[in-house]
């Protein structure tokens, strides 16, 4: 049923008032009339209540107007006149029961379902983009994962830190996601085809090297090398929060090895570098290409489209004596190009681990700073005797720096400019589980500690040998094993052609195997 109130406004209504107050609305077709409940629980009984409630409607209801109706309405009402102070109104649309009588429900359940719909629509375009997002992410690090061969020569950082300012990335060797006591390194086959000469390779190149006759003063060696040393900026993109990517940039130092634009530097300072450009002592900028590397020895070697640089000398580190004159040349900090510090020879021959990775390397008391790595080291006759890799660091620890000898890089570096990769390198083809701790033991169903083969890469070296999977390595050529850095400083010990013998755990038994290496030539 519909029924509609008269609206009173004046405040002490008369009785004419209050009697036309109660007239019925008369349909089209046929009258209809209010429950006599219904009148009587709606109609102020007084007009003292009738002036309360006047009072209480809100004003802004006196302004609503009403809507035409279409002719096939079944009710319609009419706004009636009535006598000054006393103003009725009817709505257009017959109100359910329980709505309010000014006509706001409907609009309040509208807007309550169009707000509804909108969080849906955010809810769903967020769920969305979430996908989206990681699904980005997961082709990302398909793409950008490195798969490096297990005894492949490992990329070098700071056991004492690089002179290099961003941070290695991560390396062969790299522990396991779920558990940090697991080191894993990638099984892939050697090749054992040689490949058709790499482009930007020169088997022609050669190396001017000194003889240390002539002494120089400090001033004079600076201004002989100081344009042979060249800034080296890279970016790579490394992982971020909330399963996000961005590009870090980082920078170090380069040395001009042959008038045609080949560049020794370190190999943490380019490693999963997406861009390497250098920047010459007269402020050229190049694009550079990466011709090769070597993680064992931190060394690598890029190019640049020039001619008629200024390559540097290289004298022989064997020549030098503990406390001679050194200055190192380099890029200091990624933005201070061509800075000269001086120093000393402290010892010729430390032996430093580096990630796992045992290097020989010369100290020396000149300045290193990050942004210094692949920069030179240079004795008084003008010759580089180093290329500067690393230096300690540590709370009250200054003055230590290390370089890589000259003798130990000349030969890796006319292997990598003539062919683009070191010869004679060579690699087990493995990957392996190292097994410290009693939880990873349990995880891997293992009942001792230990070294392990995970996976053998088809067609390696391992493989012919005999070597199989869940394998334990107990010993090669004879010196027990009791990790992976064990395994791995042995085997780089080994040239193309050799042979070590390997014993190995398998159900119980120990197994004598011996293995023949292959030259690795990495692909």
């Amino acid at each position: 049923m519909n029924e509609f109130e008269d609206e009173i406004k004046n405040d002490e209504p008369n009785d004419e008032q209050a009697e036309n107050a109660e007239e019925t609305v008369v349909n089209n077709e046929e009258t209809t009339e209010a429950p006599a409940e219904e009148t009587a629980g709606n109609q102020p009984e007084t007009p003292e209540e009738q002036s309360e409630e006047a009072e209480i409607r809100p004003e802004a209801e006196e302004q609503v107007e009403p809507e035409e109706q279409p002719a096939g309405n079944e009710e319609i009402f009419e706004e009636k006149k009535e006598p000054e102070g006393i103003r009725v109104y009817a709505p257009t649309n017959t109100a359910a029961d329980g709505d309010s009588q000014y006509g706001n429900t409907e609009k309040k359940e509208k807007k309550q379902v169009n707000s509804g719909a909108v969080i849906a629509i955010l809810a769903a375009v967020t769920a969305l983009a979430i996908i989206i997002a990681c699904c980005a992410l997961v082709v990302g690090m398909m793409l950008s994962k490195r798969l490096d061969p297990a005894m492949t020569p490992d990329t070098t950082s700071e056991s004492s830190d690089h002179g290099h300012n961003t941070q290695p990335t991560p390396k062969d060797t790299e522990k396991s996601d779920t558990d940090p006591s697991v080191t894993e390194t990638e099984a892939t086959a050697p090749e054992t085809d040689k490949p058709a000469p790499r482009p930007d390779t020169d088997p022609d190149a050669t190396i001017a090297i000194g003889d240390s006759k002539n002494k120089y003063s400090m001033t004079e060696v600076a201004a002989m090398t100081v344009d042979s040393v060249v800034e080296i900026r890279t970016e790579l993109i490394v992982p971020g929060s909330f399963m996000q990517q961005y590009v870090a940039k980082g920078a170090g130092s380069g040395v001009i090895v042959t008038q045609d634009g080949y560049i020794v530097t370190n190999n943490h300072v380019i490693d999963g570098a997406t861009s390497i450009t250098v920047v010459l002592r007269n402020g050229k900028i190049y694009e550079a290409t990466l011709i090769g590397t070597d993680p064992v020895a931190d060394i690598a070697i890029v190019k640049i489209s020039e001619t008629g640089l200024r390559p540097a000398t290289f004298g022989s580190s064997e020549k030098l004596v503990v406390a001679e004159s050194v200055i190192a040349i380099g890029n200091p900090l990624g933005s201070l190009g061509g800075s000269v510090t001086n120093g000393i020879i402290s010892a010729l021959a430390r032996t430093v681990t580096i990630e796992d990775q045992e290097m020989t390397l010369m100290q020396t008391t000149a300045a290193i700073n990050p942004g210094n790595s692949g920069g030179g080291l240079f004795n008084m006759s003008g010759e580089c005797i180093g290329i500067v890799n690393a230096k300690s660091s540590g709370e009250d620890i200054e003055g230590i720096g290390f370089a890589i000898p000259s003798d130990t890089a000349v030969p890796i570096i006319e292997d990598l400019i003539r062919y683009g990769y070191v010869r004679g390198r060579v690699m087990l083809g493995v990957t392996m589980l190292e097994v410290n701790d009693s939880y990873t033991a349990r995880r891997y169903g293992l009942s001792e500690f230990g070294v392990y083969i995970a996976s053998v890469g088809s067609g390696s070296d391992a493989e012919k040998a005999g070597i199989k999977e869940k394998d334990k390595i107990v010993s090669i050529n004879g010196k027990e094993i009791n990790a992976y850095s064990e395994v791995k400083r042995m085997i780089q010990k080994f040239r193309a052609g050799e042979t070590a013998e390997i014993v190995v755990k398998r159900d119980g038994s120990e197994i004598t195997l011996h293995i023949t290496f292959s030259e690795y030539i990495p692909k």
